[in-house]
């Protein structure tokens, strides 16, 4: 059975540590990012700019990964739930 993927928009430093090159350092930094920048990252490539993330092994980290983002749909739905004036119902 596959072990399961860890999401780098939730995962602890301790967590991050499973992933192959990142160490306890580098955990760290990329829990830092993610609170300074909003709590998540958006993109792959956004992890680039944490100092010391292995770059090279970006390709390895997507396969043992995800980035788990807030559902576009459920903001669709949140969005629906409001009345517009002028806007005929139906």
């Amino acid at each position: 059975m596959e072990p399961e993927k860890i999401d780098l928009n939730t995962a602890t430093g301790k967590h991050l540590t499973e992933l192959p090159g990142i160490g306890a350092d580098v955990a760290r930094r990329i829990v830092a990012y993610r609170k300074r920048h909003g709590g998540m990252f958006h993109d792959w490539e956004e992890l680039l700019n944490v100092n010391g993330f292995p770059g090279d092994r970006l390709e390895e980290i997507k396969a043992r990964a995800v980035l788990r983002l807030p559902s576009a749909e459920k903001t669709v739905e949140a969005a629906s739930l409001h009345h517009f004036p002028g806007r005929k119902k139906g």
